[in-house]
C-alpha cells in the first residue's frame, strides 16, 4: 500500500502543478532514481524473500490514478485561466468561460491521446493470443475416435488404446530391430537439423532474402545484392563458315546481365572478353582453322552484384574488326535457380541477314544469390523426414505396419534384397 501510494501522490503532484513550478517533474525524476535505490535496498538486504500476493491489475489505484489525470486537466486550465496576465484585462465572467473552453480542449486531447496510444503494446498481445492458442490447444486436445480420417493423420481408437497394455505388449524381434533402425536415424535426422538451423542463424546474420527481388542483399550494407553469375566460356561452335569466315583474332563476347523490366539496372556494367583463338591441332577443328567454324575462349567471368532474378543473362559474339555482332544467347536467370553450376549449350540467334548453319555457345554457368534459400529448403525436407520417422516409429509401438517402408533401408530387408538378387543371378546364369 505505501509504496503505490507513493507513485500515486507523487503522479499527482507533477501532473496538477508543474505549471506552477517547471522544475517539478526534474524534482519528480530525482525521486524516483532514489526510490529505485532505495526499493533495491529493501528487497535486497531487509526483506530477501517477501510474500507473494497474486493480483491481476492495480485493483483502485488505476482508478484513482486515472482520476488524477482527469484532476490534472481541470487544474493545470484553473492555472492557466488565473495566473497568465494576457487574460487579467477580462472580466472575471469571460475567464470562467475561457477556463470552460480551454479545460474542454485539453479533456478532448487528452482522449485523443488515450484512444491513440494502446494500453497493451502490439508483442504483448501476440504473445497472449500464443498462450492462449497453445493452452487451448492442450486443454481441448482432439482424438480421432471411430473416425476414418483422411490425408496423413494416424487414426487412434481412444477407447481401445491401453497404455498398460501397449507397455506389456512385448514387440517381435524383427519390429524391434526396425524400432531401434528408426530412433537411430531419427538421432541423426535430429542433429542434422539443429546443424542446419546454426547454418540458418549464420546465414542470416550475414544476409537478408528479399522475397520480391529473388535475392538476398547485405545486412551490414542493406543496398548491397549479394546475387553474382559465374560464366565459364569454353567455345563457339558454327559460327564461321566457308562463305562467311569469322577471324578469331577480331571476335569477342560481350556478357551482361539485363532485366527484364526496363528502365532498371539488373546487374554491373558489360564485361569483354580477350578476343579468341583458333583451336590447336589436338583440340580438333584443324580443317576449319580458316574460317572459324570453332572459335576457343575458355575464360571466366564473375558478374556481379546481381540485383534481382527478373532478368537474363546474355551473351553476345562481336566481331570487332567489321564491327558486327555475329550472334547472341540469353538464358533467364530462374533457370539457374538451383544455384548449381550447370553445363550450358546455347543456341546462337543471328541478326537478320546473317544466315548459314546453326552456331552454339558451350559454358558453364553458376548462378549464386542466396545462402538462405538452400538452406532452408534442406531443412524443409529434413522436417519431413523427421515427421515420417516419427509416424512410422509410432506405427511400430502401438502395432501397425510402417507407412514409409520403401524410405527405410531395414536391416531386416537387406538380406531379403541380397538373396532376391542372387536368385535373379541364378536364374539369368541358368537360362544363358
Amino acid at each position: 500500500f505505501d509504496d503505490y501510494a507513493e507513485i500515486v501522490l507523487q503522479m499527482g503532484l507533477v501532473s496538477m502543478f508543474t505549471l506552477g513550478l517547471y522544475l517539478t517533474p526534474l524534482l519528480g525524476a530525482g525521486e524516483v532514481l532514489l526510490q529505485i535505490r532505495v526499493d533495491a535496498y529493501k528487497l535486497t538486504a531487509l526483506s530477501q524473500r517477501p510474500d507473494p500476493t497474486p493480483a491481476e491489475s492495480v485493483g483502485s489505484w488505476g482508478v484513482l490514478m486515472e482520476s488524477m489525470g482527469l484532476l490534472a486537466v481541470y487544474c493545470n486550465a484553473g492555472i492557466i485561466v488565473a495566473t497568465t496576465k494576457s487574460f487579467h484585462a477580462y472580466s472575471s465572467l469571460q475567464r470562467v468561460i475561457i477556463f470552460f473552453v480551454v479545460e474542454q480542449c485539453l479533456l478532448a486531447l487528452k482522449l485523443a491521446v488515450h484512444a491513440y496510444i494502446d494500453d497493451e503494446p502490439t508483442p504483448l498481445a501476440e504473445l497472449k493470443k500464443r498462450n492462449a492458442h497453445v493452452v487451448a490447444r492442450h486443454k481441448n486436445a482432439v482424438f480421432d475416435d471411430d473416425l476414418d480420417v483422411g490425408g496423413d493423420a494416424i487414426a487412434v481408437d481412444a477407447d481401445a488404446l491401453s497404455v498398460a497394455a501397449l507397455r506389456a505388449k512385448r514387440v517381435a524381434r524383427p519390429e524391434a530391430k526396425r524400432l531401434e533402425y528408426l530412433r537411430r536415424k531419427l538421432l541423426g535426422c535430429d542433429k542434422d537439423l539443429r546443424d542446419l538451423r546454426q547454418q540458418y542463424r549464420d546465414a542470416t546474420a550475414q544476409e537478408v532474402y528479399n522475397e520480391t527481388e529473388g535475392v538476398s542483399y547485405s545486412r551490414e550494407h542493406p543496398d548491397l545484392a549479394l546475387g553474382m553469375v559465374s560464366l565459364q566460356v569454353q567455345d563457339v561452335v558454327g559460327l564461321g563458315s566457308a562463305g562467311d569466315p569469322v577471324d578469331a583474332a577480331s571476335t569477342r563476347l560481350v556478357i551482361h546481365v539485363r532485366g527484364t523490366e526496363p528502365g532498371r539496372a539488373a546487374g554491373p556494367a558489360p564485361q569483354v572478353s580477350r578476343p579468341a583463338r583458333q583451336p590447336r591441332a589436338e583440340e580438333g577443328g584443324a580443317d576449319d582453322l580458316n574460317v572459324g567454324a570453332r572459335l576457343v575462349f575458355d575464360q571466366h567471368f564473375s558478374v556481379a552484384p546481381v540485383r534481382t532474378t527478373r532478368a537474363e543473362l546474355r551473351i553476345e559474339v562481336v566481331d570487332d574488326a567489321k564491327k558486327l555482332r555475329r550472334g547472341f544467347a540469353a538464358l533467364p536467370l530462374p533457370a539457374l535457380g538451383d544455384q548449381k553450376q550447370q553445363a550450358l549449350d546455347l543456341e546462337l540467334a543471328r541478326p537478320g541477314g546473317q544466315g548459314g548453319r546453326p552456331a552454339f555457345l558451350r559454358a558453364t554457368a553458376q548462378f549464386q544469390y542466396s545462402k538462405v534459400v538452400p538452406i532452408k529448403a534442406e531443412i524443409t525436407a529434413k522436417l519431413e523426414e523427421q515427421r515420417r520417422l516419427h509416424r512410422d516409429v509410432t506405427n511400430l509401438q502401438i502395432g501397425r505396419d510402417v507407412e514409409y517402408e520403401d524410405d527405410w533401408d531395414f536391416p531386416d530387408r537387406q538380406g531379403t534384397e541380397d538373396a532376391k538378387e542372387a536368385d535373379d543371378d541364378d536364374g539369368g546364369g541358368a537360362g544363358a
